[in-house]
């Protein structure tokens, strides 16, 4: 999903995931319409919402964060300690509380995390906002293994980098309306994007 600081990306993304209530229209899940989405209602259908200002509790070590999540995924903090190795964060990091973390490791310990949940489908709001260059190509391989081991995502962004890397479909979000394209480059072809997003006349 694509759209211009202010078009309204993170507020669809929210009444998504029942974080702010919609004027019109309803959310459906595989065919079945949530009247009243939540994060919780979602979470039990396997979706997490990862918003981005970040989910990390800043007083928790980020070994205690997997372990909330072995209520519902058994096997999370192997899955978590794996996701971590696959990053290059050293192991030790997992003893390390959320606020001392840098920006760059707090990023790619919730895509561990997102990881160790076993989520079907990640809906996430400009998970590469704010970090360097490397973290983002990290997070964007560790979005790789989660949808070649079955889970879809949503992901928002404005980074153009990222859209001609990811050859998935896209929403363009503009004005209150959204446009749908098969891949970035399809998106390109069109005369109302290439000059309202990317700026070319």
């Amino acid at each position: 999903m694509v759209g211009r600081n202010g078009a309204g990306k993170s507020t669809l993304l929210k009444v998504l995931c029942g974080v702010t209530r919609p004027v019109s229209g309803r959310v459906t899940v595989d065919g079945q319409v949530i009247d009243r989405p939540s994060l919780r209602r979602l979470a039990a259908l396997g979706i997490w919402w990862w918003p981005q200002d970040g989910f990390l509790g800043p007083e928790l070590r980020l070994l205690e964060h997997a372990k909330l999540l072995q209520a519902r995924q058994a096997d999370a903090v192997e899955r978590f300690r794996s996701a971590l190795d696959a990053f290059g964060l050293r192991r030790a990091i997992e003893m390390s509380r959320a606020g001392d973390c840098s920006p760059g490791e707090r990023k790619m310990a919730e895509a561990a995390l997102v990881e160790a949940s076993g989520a079907r489908f990640i809906i996430a709001d400009e998970p590469f906002a704010g970090v360097a260059p490397t973290v983002t190509e990290a997070l964007m391989t560790g979005l790789r293994r989660l949808t070649h081991g079955g889970a879809g995502a949503c992901v928002s962004t404005h980074d153009l980098w990222v859209m001609q890397e990811f050859s998935s479909p896209m929403t363009w979000v503009t004005s209150g309306t959204t446009y749908q394209f098969a891949s970035f480059q399809a998106a390109q072809r069109e005369w109302a994007f290439t000059r309202d997003f990317l700026g070319h006349g």
